[in-house]
């Protein structure tokens, strides 16, 4: 959020969004690539500092979702500076 010169109506949300069709398919017993995903996902959003056993014990009880994109769109605003 950009904070406003003297009121706080005058503030913007500062947001990207995204939007995507196309079919899914439900990945239910595909280990490798539910490893793949969450060693992507820890590396983007994870702390470094963070240390964890060096397997997933749990993949059985994920459900990984993958999209085919045919239509990709979305929307940013950057707030005041726009």
């Amino acid at each position: 959020m950009h904070k406003g010169k003297q009121f706080a109506c005058d503030s913007a949300l500062v947001y990207a969004s995204v939007i995507v069709f196309g079919p899914v398919r439900i990945l239910y017993h595909d280990r490798e690539k539910k490893s793949w995903f969450l060693d992507r996902l820890l590396a983007k959003h994870g702390d470094p500092s963070w240390v964890f056993e060096p397997r997933y014990p749990l993949l059985s009880q994920i459900i990984l979702y993958e999209q085919k994109i045919e239509i990709l769109t979305g929307k940013r605003s950057t707030g005041l500076r726009h």
